[in-house]
């Protein structure tokens, strides 16, 4: 079945989608390794981070990180909110990158090494004088 989308900013219509996104989801730290996630433009964030948990059998209640990826460029970090993925910044082929905390209670991209490694964007560190 094809779901029926509200699209505008003032003028609101509603829409058939036809054709939802295809994002390419992998696991950190085997970008390379990659599954096809089909999901509407009209979804939040948070069900994109449901679905690519889904892909790989991961529980729940583990705490995630999610990146999606323009082309080549680095990756950029997707909160876990209720914005469409429309209007995240989200679009169709793109690459979205999932990572599990480590057992340490730490993240893989706070190291420099991953960070440059893969070309993760750290807002925080960016913005120190």
């Amino acid at each position: 079945s094809r779901p029926v989308i509200e699209s505008g900013t003032f003028l609101k219509q509603l829409r058939i989608e036809i054709y939802p996104l295809e994002l390419q989801a992998s696991l950190y730290p085997n970008q390379y390794n990659t599954k096809s996630v089909s999901i509407s433009r009209s979804d939040p964030i948070s069900s994109l981070y449901s679905k690519v948990m889904t892909q790989f059998s991961i529980p729940i209640y583990t705490p995630v990180k999610l990146f999606n990826r323009i082309c080549s460029g680095p990756y950029n970090k997707l909160e876990h909110s209720p914005v469409e993925l429309q209007n995240a910044g989200v679009f169709d082929g793109q690459s979205i990158l999932l990572q599990t905390m480590l057992p340490d209670g730490s993240w893989p991209e706070d190291g420099w090494n991953v960070s440059r490694e893969i070309g993760f964007t750290n807002q925080a560190k960016k913005q120190k004088p």
